[in-house]
């Protein structure tokens, strides 16, 4: 390991020498460190010399040790290592000696685990392994970005053991007013909250794969890895947008446009002489932030944004631009394009009232079909959205652009 070499201090005053020492301190922090990571490095040699299981657990102790404090003298350290799902089946074929469909037939199931974001993780396995194996650190690479709804909605987790989303949404009066010097304060604010709770939809299907496909594995793991993330993300796409859960379908996905959006109501803001898209945008948000929410994100179709593209304002300046990370904003809003959304369709809002909470990992598992010679892949996921009855003010929805830009124009 490289050292670095203390300054000399002798004949230095104020800030240099205050410099000096510092730089001084600095390199005895980073020998000392370098000591610690030598130690470990010595004693890690010593026990992987040694082929005795029980000090498998120390060695990956050590080894976890050592990532921490390299982790802290460079941050760019990555500690975990991942791989694409192609590559993680791959993997996981050739380590159960699977190498032709006599071995694959003697496999009587297999389970992976993937994680909700895009990561197929596993706990540590141990003992005789039955039915179930998951693959580990891999991930799905986005097969469509810039295209699902859910990119920048808030994600959480359900806890295991529960099989309902839980919040409680409150009410808050206040009453404060004037109090008279010495007079009993009677201006008493009232706070409430109630209890509510929403089951978790469950998404899943299923793709036949045939012996034939099995023999050419290199392809099949590329089109597990394409068609997976592919089916779940626009299926769950769709039903974040239109999902028909309510209190006669509680099992389904609340979507935004079953009751989870405000309509637009041109008649809470001013007129505008030749309106633009643009300008829909800018009273979509005045509507909101008249009930104190700040919007930040547009979603509308590819269409709509690309007519937008190469259209102007009254000084000249395009009503949408896009940014050299590709990414597109309006107005001071980011704009995310998705073919859900119909052409004449537009929503504004601020992105961070949106809840997608996920129950468990999406799951890929086989299932052996001995009488057609083939294998079942089955995808299953739980997930919910929520969107608070308060915070359905924050969400703007325009159903048909074109009529609204009219009722925006000064009628004579």
């Amino acid at each position: 390991m490289k050292t670095m070499k203390k300054l000399e201090t002798k004949g230095l005053e104020g800030a240099d020498l205050e410099f000096a020492n510092q730089h001084n301190e600095m390199v005895d922090a980073i020998e000392a460190k370098n000591q610690t990571i030598e130690q470990l490095e010595q004693r890690m040699a010593a026990l992987e010399a040694i082929e005795v299981k029980n000090y498998d657990n120390q060695i990956l102790e050590l080894k976890n040790a050592l990532l921490t404090i390299e982790a802290e003298k460079n941050k760019n350290v990555v500690a975990i290592e991942t791989k694409s799902v192609a590559d993680a089946i791959l993997d996981f074929f050739q380590e159960k000696e699977i190498k032709s469909l006599a071995d694959l037939k003697r496999v009587t199931g297999e389970e992976f685990e993937l994680k909700a974001d895009n990561q197929i993780t596993t706990t540590s396995q141990t003992g005789t392994i039955g039915r179930t194996q998951s693959v580990s650190e891999a991930r799905f690479p986005r097969v469509r970005p810039l295209a699902f709804l859910r990119q920048g909605i808030t994600t959480g987790t359900v806890a295991d053991g529960k099989s309902l989303l839980m919040w409680n949404p409150a009410s808050y009066t206040s009453n404060v007013g004037y109090v008279g010097e010495y007079d009993v304060v009677a201006n008493g604010n009232v706070a409430a909250a109630t209890e509510k709770t929403r089951a978790m939809a469950k998404l899943g299907g299923f793709q036949v794969i045939t012996a034939e496909t099995f023999e050419d594995l290199p392809q099949f793991a590329q089109r597990a890895q394409a068609k997976l993330n592919e089916s779940l993300e626009l299926k769950l796409d769709t039903e974040i947008l239109s999902g028909d859960g309510d209190a006669d379908t509680p099992t389904h996905i609340w979507g935004l446009k079953n009751g989870n959006m405000t309509a637009f109501d041109y008649t809470k803001v001013d007129s505008v002489v030749s309106p633009n898209v643009s300008d829909l945008v800018d009273a979509c948000a005045t509507q909101a932030e008249l009930s104190l929410y700040k919007t930040n994100t547009v979603w509308m179709n590819p269409r709509t944004a690309n007519r937008l593209r190469r259209t102007k304002d009254s000084t000249g300046q395009y009503v949408i631009n896009q940014l050299i990370t590709g990414e597109l904003v309006m107005g001071g809003h980011r704009v995310i394009t998705n073919t859900g959304i119909g052409a004449s369709e537009m929503i504004v809002g601020d992105i961070s009232v949106i809840q997608l909470w996920m129950k468990q990992s999406p799951e890929l598992e086989f299932e052996r079909i001995a009488s057609k010679d083939a294998w079942k892949m089955h995808v299953r996921l739980r997930a919910q959205l929520l969107v608070e009855d308060e915070d359905i003010k924050g969400l703007i929805y325009v159903a048909d652009i074109d009529t609204e830009l009219d009722n925006l124009t000064p009628q004579s």
